[in-house]
């Protein structure tokens, strides 16, 4: 929470894709196959996915950086920093 791109989870990464064209698209890998990659451009919109077939893919690398903004906790009351610990703590 108070440093988000110290460790990002395997399932927040964010990828980075250049098409031959030159278009670019990132978000969440949600699919690699051999034919083709998904991806999950929109966290506003969980179901729109973009398909990228193989051959048109120029480069993928995936971000260093969490999805989760830096200096979140500085845009909180106390108040709301304490309720966030205290769901992020409770057991699943």
């Amino acid at each position: 929470i108070l440093e988000p791109s110290d460790e990002v989870a395997e399932d927040y990464r964010t990828s980075l894709v250049e098409t031959r064209d030159g278009r670019f698209y990132s978000g969440l890998l949600v699919e690699s196959k051999d034919e083709a990659l998904r991806i999950r451009s929109n966290p506003l919109d969980p179901n729109h996915i973009e398909t990228i077939p193989r051959e048109e893919i120029e480069s993928l690398d995936e971000s260093a950086l969490s999805p989760m903004p830096s200096g979140l906790l500085s845009t909180l009351r106390p108040a709301e920093v304490r309720d966030l610990i205290r769901y992020v703590l409770q057991p699943p």
